[in-house]
């Protein structure tokens, strides 16, 4: 379990990392260039066609998620009387060289350096709904890089501890004193009665 746990942890360090600096490098570029990836789905009903999407875009140094759901009549839509035909079965990922037009209209609705919209329309047989919320590029890659960046750190904070117990004869996992009098430090315990760690090999000079 505790391997388990700490490839999680691993992976998880690795996706925050790499969050971090696609952050970072958009976040001089879309104030240039906009972008958006897509991931959507259509699927036929007997008399209509819904459409799931999910949105990543990024301009004007923001990045944002957008979630798209809406359900139409079979042929209403202009751009194509059957779009589950010309769009393919299954999800479909589709990337564009534009801006997001959320990041642009979603002013009004914004608290602090966040940006959200949502959209509720219903006008039978037609439906729309859609969510999105935008950060910006800095804080994000601030809140993902954190994690990595502190944790060699601590990690040689750790190292420092244990050298400073092994040194004075303790355990370096919970301090126990593994002397077998305070005078011979010579004299250590090879695992510790408290915890049951391994001593670690020392030289004292």
């Amino acid at each position: 379990m505790r391997r388990i746990v700490r490839r999680l942890l691993w992976v998880i360090k690795r996706v925050s990392l790499a969050v971090a600096l696609v952050a970072l490098i958009l976040w001089p570029l879309s104030h240039q260039y906009g972008g958006l990836i897509s991931l959507s789905r259509y699927t036929p009903q007997a008399n209509s066609v819904k459409f799931v999407g999910y949105r990543i875009g990024w301009c004007e140094g923001y990045i944002a998620i957008f979630k798209v759901h809406t359900e139409h009549p079979r042929g209403a839509l202009s751009f194509s009387p059957d779009p589950e035909i010309t769009h393919g079965a299954g999800w479909r990922l589709h990337v564009e060289s534009r801006s997001p037009v959320f990041l642009s209209i979603s002013r009004d609705h914004a608290w602090g350096p966040f940006r959200w919209d949502a959209n509720d329309r219903q006008d039978p047989p037609d439906s729309y709904a859609d969510r999105s919320i935008a950060a910006p590029c800095w804080l994000i890659a601030l809140v993902a890089g954190t994690w990595p960046l502190i944790r060699p750190t601590l990690l040689l904070r750790r190292r420092m501890r244990q050298d400073r117990l092994a040194r004075a004869g303790c355990c370096i996992e919970c301090g126990y004193d593994l002397r077998a009098s305070p005078k011979a430090r010579e004299k250590l315990l090879d695992k510790c009665p408290e915890c049951g760690a391994v001593r670690r090999r020392t030289t004292y000079r």
